[in-house]
Parts: structure tokens; C-alpha cells; sequence
């Protein structure tokens, strides 16, 4: 085996190398958007399909390119390796990466629409009588009850909260 294919085998194990590095990055900003939409969005089925579709190809992506590089330099070490052996598994390297890089931008797309904010009911007793209200800040950012009629009453601080029961 001639110095001009070693150098070629060790162009293609660089090329493999570097597309496991791509799918394994693409994994963790995979998990970094799954959280956050989770979080702060409704996704759909169809965003967690493309998400699983996303996760499998880059994974498949690695293990395939694994299997082509340990197949590569047994041809390589035994000297019987030729362009044309390991061209066909790092050629599906690619393309299941590329279907995971596809998949993960389908993903961002079927995000889901913003989260919905839930309101949270308190009840607030004075004087024998029940103030119902939702949570809510204003722009300063104080923390403000907002009644049913529409006023409003600033909430200084809590102490004890005893429930009265479910606001109607």
C-alpha cells in the first residue's frame, strides 16, 4: 500500500471523525431546544417525531461512521484498502446526518406556539369578605392582584395564606 492511499485513508477517517463531532453537537443543542420548548412552548406530535427522527439519525450517523472507520483501518493496516471499500458506509454517514440536520430544522418549525400563561387564582379574605383575584405583575414588575371588576390591589407581602376555598 502506497503513502498516496494511507493519506487518502486517513482524509476519509478525518471526514467521518468530523461528522460524528457534527451529529454529537447537534444532539446537545437538540436537547437544549427539546427542554426549552418543553418549558416555554406547546410542541405537538409532530414536533416530537421530528425530534426522534432527529435523535435516531444522529446516533445512527455515529455508529455508522464507527463501524466504517474500525472497518478502514483493518483494510488499511492489512494493506488491502482501496478508495472504493469504505466509500459506500461513509457515504451513508452523510446522508443519515444530513436527514438528522433536516429533521432537527423541521423540528424548529413545528415548535408549537408560546406557552400558555396560567393564572393563578388567589383569594384574599378581609373583613369577613372574599376578594377573589388573578396574579398578575405590572410593568414595574410589582406583584398585583387583579379582581374580577377590573381593580386592581398591590400585594405589599404574605404571610399566611389560609385557604377559603375555590374562587368562583
Amino acid at each position: 500500500m502506497d503513502e498516496n492511499s494511507r493519506t487518502a485513508a486517513g482524509m476519509a477517517m478525518t471526514l467521518s471523525i468530523q461528522l460524528m463531532t457534527v451529529g454529537f453537537t447537534m444532539l446537545t443543542i437538540l436537547a437544549a431546544f427539546v427542554t426549552f420548548f418543553f418549558d416555554k412552548r406547546q410542541p405537538g406530535v409532530a414536533f416530537l417525531v421530528a425530534a426522534i427522527v432527529a435523535f435516531l439519525a444522529f446516533i445512527i450517523g455515529a455508529l455508522v461512521g464507527g463501524r466504517g472507520i474500525a472497518a478502514l483501518y483493518k483494510d488499511v493496516a492489512s494493506g488491502t484498502w482501496a478508495p472504493s471499500n469504505s466509500e459506500s458506509v461513509f457515504n451513508v454517514q452523510a446522508i443519515v446526518t444530513s436527514v438528522g440536520m433536516l429533521a432537527f430544522a423541521v423540528s424548529l418549525m413545528l415548535s408549537g406556539s408560546p406557552g400558555r400563561k396560567e393564572n393563578l387564582w388567589l383569594a384574599v379574605q378581609r373583613s369577613g369578605s372574599v376578594l377573589c383575584g388573578v396574579l398578575a405583575t405590572d410593568p414595574q414588575g410589582h406583584i398585583a392582584m387583579k379582581g374580577k371588576n377590573g381593580s386592581t390591589a398591590v400585594l405589599k407581602a404574605v404571610k399566611t395564606l389560609t385557604p377559603t376555598g375555590l374562587c368562583p
